[in-house]
């Protein structure tokens, strides 16, 4: 029987070889963004912790790290198939078929999964402790370990989520790319975009080679796309070339090629996404020096979220004044409140924009509504409908939910939250 590893990878081996400067040489240029030191290392060293995939239950350890062998060589003949073909077009269907179980994987192993549930722990429990309230039970590093690994379980349902995203294949012509600790990344364009897999707008990205990055769109950018470059539709046409290629790779499945400015944008996600390391094949990290500089939260992150005092994200690229946010599926919709009901428990509103209303009514119910004033988050209610309402000899709307139960229940309380 083979011995049982003790060197455990949270990046795969893979993935970091195809970062190496030569092919062959089974090496990698590492930045740690803590000490700002930079450095060449084997492949084996990187992206690893001794026991990082173990885990106590009752009497008995768990070493889970072989979980990971098939997972890790299908990535490997992925980036072999996509850095050779550079189409998904060419590329075998089974492993485009494989492309988000890989990416899935990928997802639920790095070391920021591990120690985000510790530091939101810590961080809530700070929070109680200055409403004089009794702290909660810190998750400490045992129990971290159990919430990780029980994230293996729940592959299916990431697999499906991503599963709905468009892929399109990123070319970087002259290698740019880097990867990190937490090398898929994910980031949201629109203004009141959230993070998350199920979020509207949502793009994740995920290099497998300086070249190539795997882009998984969600489908409402698409049709967003779709709708501003048809010219019968009243959406305002995109200025930028980019916008008609991407939506060009989302329609035929072409490779869309990335230029440096891209690439750096890219390499700037891993940067603010990544617990503490960079690989590259390159050892010229001076973007990265650049970003912490700005950011010196981003040396060490141990979460890539945060507890605040509102329950409901900020939007900062939102415009100032009252905005309403409404999500269904992988739709969303931005309406401009005129007028606010400052003594209804619902968000009772009026707006201009009202054939947009009329527009995004007729997908009624929302999962989601969310408003938000001057970019923060000031009130959030789920499972809703939009109904007409009169103030006074004024029309109105008012966002209530489509269960009568929990409007009732409102109703009681007599509390509105936005006053």
């Amino acid at each position: 029987m083979p011995p049982i590893p003790r060197k455990h990878h949270y990046v795969p081996q893979a993935l970091l070889k195809s970062f190496s400067p030569r092919p062959g040489t089974d090496q990698v240029f590492v930045y740690d963004k803590k000490t700002e030191k930079r450095y060449k290392t084997a492949v084996v060293n990187a992206a690893s912790e001794r026991d990082f995939n173990s885990v106590r239950i009752g009497e008995q350890t768990v070493n889970y790290e072989i979980l990971f062998q098939e997972a890790d060589n299908r990535l490997a003949i992925a980036i072999q198939e996509l850095s050779c073909r550079r189409s998904l077009l060419q590329v075998d269907e089974q492993v485009v078929d494989d492309l988000a179980a890989l990416v899935a994987t990928q997802l639920v192993r790095t070391k920021i999964m591990r120690t985000s549930p510790m530091e939101l722990s810590n961080q809530l429990s700070d929070w109680l402790d200055a409403q004089g309230l009794d702290r909660s039970q810190v998750i400490d590093d045992a129990a971290a370990r159990k919430i990780a690994f029980a994230k293996l379980f729940e592959l299916d349902q990431i697999v499906k989520l991503l599963r709905k995203k468009n892929i399109v294949l990123l070319v970087s012509e002259t290698g740019g790319l880097c990867i990190s600790d937490n090398p898929v990344v994910m980031n949201n364009s629109f203004p009141y975009g959230r993070i998350g897999l199920d979020a509207p707008g949502i793009e994740i990205y995920f290099p497998v080679s300086p070249h190539i990055s795997l882009a998984l769109y969600c489908p409402s950018i698409h049709e967003i796309l779709s709708e501003a470059i048809n010219a019968n539709h009243p959406r305002p046409a995109p200025k930028e070339e980019f916008s008609y290629r991407l939506n060009n790779s989302l329609e035929l499945g072409e490779p869309l090629v990335i230029d440096d400015r891209y690439c750096m944008a890219l390499n700037e996600l891993q940067v603010l996404q990544s617990s503490r390391f960079l690989y590259s094949s390159n050892e010229d990290f001076g973007f990265a020096s650049a970003v912490t500089g700005r950011s010196h939260k981003a040396r060490e992150v141990r979460s890539l979220y945060s507890i605040g005092n509102s329950p409901v994200p900020p939007a900062p690229g939102l415009p100032n004044g009252d905005w309403l946010v409404l999500e269904q599926g992988h739709c969303h919709y931005c309406l401009s409140i005129t007028w606010l009901n400052p003594e209804s428990v619902y968000i009772e509103f009026q707006t201009t924009e009202l054939a947009k209303l009329d527009q995004i009514t007729d997908s009624q119910p929302f999962e989601s509504a969310t408003l938000y004033r001057n970019g923060r988050g000031v009130r959030g209610m789920g499972d809703v409908v939009i109904v007409n309402t009169m103030i006074g000899p004024e029309k109105a709307f008012r966002v209530e939910h489509s269960d009568h139960a929990l409007n009732e229940l409102l109703r009681q309380t007599g509390e509105n939250p936005i006053a």
